[in-house]
């Protein structure tokens, strides 16, 4: 069982959210939703106007990178790209990037319990430095991720999902189809708000 140190808030009674996303819209605090991706323009094409939503909106913003998808700089550079004056939200430390590996392993192992503790009290630190709440993205969460461990990231899902439902935050789980079968699909929408999905014209929620 996790330490959920960080004290819940009226998060079902917040106003909504700008998710930045055509497909999602306006999403309310408390909301844990997943994607499935092919490619990394696909990360690209969610995660910046996400990102880009929750800067304007006065969210502190965390993005989760990793080398094997998309590394820092690359996430900094899409970033910049799209919002001109980042380089004054780095400075203000409104948003953050972190490397999987190294937020979600103690020792060189997937720790599930240090991951969420670590999120809860940077959304609490978020909220005493007077930003809205926290907004948190990932983009490589399982390209590192052992196999045999995939079943302890689900079930850690399923405690984060209960964790972001009480509180304002708002975190999108990218998915890798390349690296998911039927099972793996379920378990993930079952964990998550909804999910997004390219389709034929776009992407859509499921």
């Amino acid at each position: 069982m996790y330490s959920l140190s960080v004290s819940e808030d009226s998060a079902y009674h917040a106003p909504t959210r700008d998710s930045g996303l055509e497909a999602a819209g306006p999403i309310s605090w408390g909301t844990h939703f997943c994607q499935f991706y092919s490619s990394k323009d696909d990360l690209f094409e969610t995660i910046v106007p996400y990102m880009k939503a929750g800067l304007e909106a006065n969210e502190f913003c965390l993005w989760l990178t990793s080398p094997a998808v998309i590394d820092a700089r690359e996430a900094e550079a899409a970033l910049r790209r799209a919002v001109p004056d980042l380089d004054r939200y780095l400075a203000e430390r409104r948003i953050e990037f972190a490397e999987c590996g190294q937020w979600y392993q103690d020792g060189g192992r997937f720790d599930a319990n240090n991951a969420l503790k670590s999120l809860l009290e940077l959304t609490g630190m978020a909220l005493k430095q007077g930003f809205d709440g926290l907004r948190a993205a990932g983009s490589g969460a399982l390209a590192w991720l052992e196999q045999e461990r995939l079943e302890e990231y689900i079930r850690y899902e399923s405690d984060l999902d209960r964790a972001v439902s009480t509180r304002r935050m708002l975190v999108l789980c990218p998915y890798p189809l390349g690296k998911c079968g039927p099972r793996e699909i379920i378990d993930a929408a079952a964990n998550h708000e909804f999910a997004l999905m390219r389709g034929a014209k776009g992407w859509h929620v499921l």
